[in-house]
């Protein structure tokens, strides 16, 4: 998961939990339509993924995995 999302240019920040490992990337204005379409193919295989948006923080990509 990581290293396609630094494929299309994401860092990604990796936290192992006791029952899941936590990925999140900072997601920019930029990026492109079909960047977009690779990090959802990704994420879709997570258990759980979402975009947390705000105006003062930018859009955060999340996915936990079991």
């Amino acid at each position: 998961m990581c290293a396609r999302e630094g494929r299309v240019g994401l860092t990604t920040h990796v936290e192992e939990r006791d029952r899941c490992t936590s990925v999140e990337a900072e997601v920019p204005e930029s990026l492109s339509a079909e960047s977009w379409r690779e990090v959802l193919e990704v994420v879709v295989e997570a258990d759980r993924f979402g975009l947390h948006a705000t105006s003062l923080n930018g859009r955060t990509l999340w996915a936990v995995v079991r």
